[in-house]
């Protein structure tokens, strides 16, 4: 689990230094790369939801809840955020 985290942070870092996502295929045909804002802001998103499954390490349900409500609230001012940013 934790591999897999780290390559959900590393991935959205990625993404957020070189403002580049490659192209790549889903069941509906081939989705384009995206440049510049488009690619920081799903950078950013991939970085916040890789750092979800670190809520398990928490020590106490108190420290998760707030550690979640913190990735809940960064997560939703990079979704809309980057909607505002885009249109």
């Amino acid at each position: 689990m934790l591999a897999v985290s780290a390559t959900c942070i590393m991935v959205g870092l990625l993404a957020i230094v070189t403002e580049h996502v490659p192209a790549s295929w889903t069941r509906f045909g081939l989705a384009g790369p995206f440049f510049g804002v488009d690619a920081k802001v799903i950078g950013a998103i991939t970085f916040l939801l890789g750092l979800l499954p670190l809520l398990f390490f928490c020590k106490t349900s108190k420290q998760a809840a707030t550690l979640g409500s913190l990735l809940f609230v960064l997560l939703m001012v990079a979704i809309f955020g980057g909607i505002y940013l885009v249109n």
